[in-house]
């Protein structure tokens, strides 16, 4: 795991990259550089995981000087692949996939996309042709932003490493409501109008100053195998290879476990690694990861931390943030990272399975619209006869409001508007009103690209791993994880795993109206049966208490700030209105809004302007 910058063109003889390189330092502490070849500067930072010797060190060029490669990632079969191009006659100075790839990708360009089974952003450069690659992984697991500008193209891991190289930066304001709306940005989506990222499974060709972007990979869901167990285990088999110390995230819940379980099989004596929280236990799950690991037998650490522990997460969250992002989920992640990191370098995480086996809750209430029954009709009216009572996160009862009141709204919409509606946080028309009415509205086509494309159970599950897994949960693990120096790997998200899952029925994967049965009939033999029957819980954090107690003067400063109105993208009134629920402390319907404006606030105060 690294962080890579660069450009391409005439600019490169005209910068460097060190403010790129001290940006993204700790996505790789242990060495930064730079290499200049041909009409291209590229750097990296580097997270040692795979032959930790200089031998392993980027920027790497092959013996002639003719090719450079930067590459953020693991190749996991880099071993087949190496023994595969040994044969030919070919020797390696290193035992680093990163060798591997470079030697790949000189033998067979492009195609040798479709042979890696890993995750990786890299920029690949022919010095002899002035040719660029740059690619990202079939699922979208490392971010790559990009931006043609002044005839040249220059490219980083997170946008705190591009910015030095752009010369002209512009909020997007398309960008800006659907932020507003879903607490993220879509795939190809970035904050500014200058800069785009390349989609999971494309890659870019830039040669003389033109580019194309391409699909190498859609999910097909043709299964590489019919037994879940043997692809699963097989996946996290291939994610233990490393040279430095390894772990495994466990929550308690069916997916973490699973992927911890398996890992302690093929390493007894897995060190396994949950938090707590001491001060609220409607937040804490601690004791659920303790039962699963005394069964499996991990050496595991639970993290118990008081409010003013997470409290200062969330500072160092907002000084890392380079880009609005406002699942505040990633406050928790960050914590766990970030001890994680005192005793592994490398931790393995069950990100992506509600997204393949349907285990949110949006999922059974995409289900119960299409097969309505006497409780889908009963929760309907309480819905609407309930719109006066607001719904939350601090306790199960506003919580089963929130949920019913929000089924209700959807309920009734075709299956595309639907969809949006059960995967935003804050509703359409209250992010309209919310910026101001001047702000571009042509959003729709990017939701219309990335949605279901009918109202099948299956496309709703597709769209999930096409669009909300890559921008939210995915961007969350990698942006949380390199703030604080460590990898973190994905065994579901296994392209094999992907399109076993997407091979099977709605009716495959749920059963009774509930999801990941798959899951429970695959690998119930290897947990307690109570993972399996406990309703799921997601890595939620306390933030309205938090905003109404110690973070409410931080909060206040925000909204009263007049950098918010004067910016031109809120309205004054709206704004006021906000504040004015804060001063109330009736805030538990805007709660995520407020933690959204807060994190785009300090975004827009460091680099928004």
């Amino acid at each position: 795991m690294c962080g890579i910058v660069g450009i391409v063109g005439s600019k490169s003889e005209k910068v460097d990259l060190s403010k790129s390189l001290f940006e993204l330092s700790k996505r790789g502490p242990d060495r930064q550089a730079s290499l200049r070849s041909g009409r291209s500067l590229l750097g990296h930072t580097r997270l040692s995981i795979i032959d930790t010797t200089h031998l392993g060190d980027q920027p790497m060029q092959d013996p002639t000087g003719r090719y450079t490669l930067v590459f953020n990632g693991e190749i996991y079969n880099y071993r087949t692949i190496a023994e595969s191009l040994s044969k030919k006659g070919l020797e390696f100075k290193s035992n680093s996939d990163t060798e591997v790839l470079l030697h790949l990708l000189i033998e067979k360009g492009i195609s040798a996309l479709d042979e890696v089974n890993g995750f990786f952003a890299f920029a690949f450069y022919d010095s002899l042709n002035d040719y660029l690659l740059l690619a990202r992984d079939r699922i979208g697991i490392k971010p790559l932003y990009y931006c043609i500008q002044d005839d040249s193209i220059s490219f980083s891991s997170e946008l705190k490493g591009l910015s030095p190289l752009v010369s002209k930066m512009t909020i997007d304001t398309d960008s800006l409501h659907l932020y507003f709306r879903f607490n993220y940005l879509p795939v190809s989506q970035s904050i500014f109008q200058e800069i785009e990222q390349l989609r999971p499974g494309h890659f870019l060709e830039y040669k003389s100053g033109d580019s194309t972007v391409k699909c190498y990979y859609k999910i097909e869901g043709q299964a590489l195998g019919d037994n879940l167990y043997d692809l699963l285990s097989d996946a996290v088999r291939l994610r233990l290879v490393s040279d430095v110390a390894l772990g495994s995230f466990l929550s308690g819940g069916v997916d973490s476990s699973i992927i911890a379980a398996l890992a302690n099989i093929h390493s007894p004596g897995l060190k396994t690694f949950s938090i707590g929280f001491k001060d609220n236990s409607h937040f804490d799950e601690s004791t659920y990861a303790e039962k699963v690991a005394n069964h499996i037998g991990s050496d595991h650490k639970t993290i118990q931390l008081y409010q003013d522990e997470m409290l200062q997460h969330v500072s160092e969250l907002l000084n890392y943030t380079d880009e609005p992002f406002a699942d505040s989920s990633a406050i928790a992640v960050h914590a766990l990272s970030q001890h994680t990191r005192k005793d592994v370098t490398v931790a393995l995480s069950g990100d992506g399975a509600d997204e393949l086996f349907g285990g949110y809750n949006k999922h059974q209430a995409h289900l119960s619209a299409l097969y309505p029954g006497p409780r889908e009709k009963i929760a309907s009216i309480v819905g609407r006869l309930s719109q006066g009572i607001k719904g939350g996160h601090n306790s199960r009862l506003s919580n089963l409001i929130r949920q019913v009141q929000r089924f209700s709204r959807g309920k009734d919409q075709d299956y595309f508007e639907r969809y949006w509606t059960w995967s935003s946080w804050t509703a359409e028309e209250k992010v309209s009103s919310l910026l101001s009415p001047e702000q571009g509205m042509a959003y729709e086509k990017s939701l219309r690209d990335l949605g279901p494309r009918n109202e099948s159970l299956e496309e709703v599950l597709l769209s999930d791993t096409r669009c909300v897994l890559p921008s939210d949960m995915l961007t969350k693990v990698d942006r949380m994880s390199m703030a604080n120096s460590l990898e973190v790997r994905v065994p579901f998200l296994d392209h094999r795993v992907v399109e076993f899952a997407h091979s099977k029925r709605a009716d495959q994967r749920f059963r009774k109206g509930r999801g990941k049965f798959i899951l429970r009939d695959n690998f119930a033999h290897i947990l307690p049966q109570e993972v399996f029957d406990r309703k799921k819980k997601g890595f939620e954090v306390p933030l309205e208490s938090w905003f109404l107690g110690p973070l409410n003067k931080d909060l206040k400063a925000t909204l009263n700030d007049g950098l918010l109105v004067s910016s031109g993208f809120f309205s004054a009134a709206e704004v006021a209105g906000l504040s004015d629920k804060l001063n109330r402390k009736k805030i538990s319907d805007v709660v995520h809004l407020l933690w959204a404006i807060m994190v785009f606030h300090r975004f827009y105060s460091r680099f928004g302007h």
